[in-house]
């Protein structure tokens, strides 16, 4: 009886320093739907880390019933406005963010939502929230905070090469 009072003591005091560290386990694929777009459409991004910055990458864009409608190997869409006119599957929309106590922060994140503008690019925070990663972007005191949802591998259509985040190489586009 005392030694699984113990044990139970021990995981109550030891609980919120495991809850904690989630908050900091923002790797992997997560999804949003973009609500400014007519068609509703979705895109996943992979959340990865390159000597101690985490970056986030497009990998895909899927319509409401989930079929592909561009990816990382397609490349169909490009960004006019950046240097290069890099293809936005591929592109890496969320960097430099560094290590905080309460998340990520201290890096950017680039709107690429129209492949003919110039995209704009704010100061950056991340955080997970359960199954919900939070990203708030922001210029001087004003933003706003969007939440990307947990995208399990097993989520992607059936025949798509699921990429392998962890070998990942940051590439920041330059805008013209």
């Amino acid at each position: 009886m005392k030694r699984s009072l113990f044990v139970l003591i021990i995981f109550m005091l030891s609980a919120p320093s495991v809850f904690a560290a989630d908050r900091f386990d923002v790797t992997g694929f997560w999804i949003i739907t973009d609500e400014f777009s007519a068609a509703k459409t979705r895109r996943v991004m992979a959340v990865y880390e390159y000597e101690g910055l985490m970056y986030g990458r497009l990998i895909c864009e899927l319509d409401t019933s989930g079929r592909i409608l561009d990816d990382i190997y397609q490349q169909t869409n490009r960004m006019s406005k950046l240097v290069g006119e890099p293809p936005i599957m591929g592109l890496d929309i969320v960097y430099n963010l560094e290590k905080r106590d309460d998340g990520y922060g201290g890096g950017k994140v680039m709107n690429a939502s129209d492949p003919r503008k110039k995209p704009n690019v704010y100061d950056c925070e991340i955080w997970r929230d359960g199954e919900v990663l939070k990203l708030r972007g922001k210029l001087l005191f004003i933003g706003g905070t969007r939440a990307w949802d947990l995208f399990e591998p097993g989520e992607f259509p059936e025949g798509f090469a699921v990429p392998d985040y962890r070998t990942f190489v940051p590439s920041i586009p330059a805008a013209e």
